[in-house]
C-alpha cells in the first residue's frame, strides 16, 4: 500500500525530473543558439509549442495548460540569450 509519505516521495521525484529536464533544455537552446542553428526563431518556437499541445492531448492533459507551460519554457530558453 502506498502511503502520503511514498507518494509525496514520488511526486518530488517527478519534479526534480522536469526541473533537470527544463535546465537541459536551456542549456541546448544556448549552445544551439551558439552553434548559429536557427532553434530560436519566432515560428520554430511556435512549431515546438505546437507539438506540446499535440502531446498534451494525445496524453489527457488540458491543452490550453500546457501551451502556457511550453510558452514559459520557450521564453526561458530565450531569456537565456539576453
Amino acid at each position: 500500500m502506498t502511503t502520503i509519505t511514498d507518494s509525496r516521495l514520488q511526486l518530488e521525484q517527478i519534479d526534480q525530473q522536469i526541473i533537470g529536464l527544463i535546465a537541459d533544455r536551456i542549456q541546448f537552446c544556448s549552445e544551439a543558439r551558439e552553434r548559429e542553428e536557427g532553434l530560436d526563431s519566432r515560428d520554430v518556437e511556435s512549431e515546438f509549442i505546437s507539438q506540446w499541445i499535440e502531446e498534451a492531448a494525445d496524453h489527457g492533459i488540458d491543452e490550453v495548460y500546457m501551451e502556457k507551460v511550453a510558452g514559459v519554457i520557450v521564453r526561458m530558453c530565450r531569456a537565456e540569450e539576453e
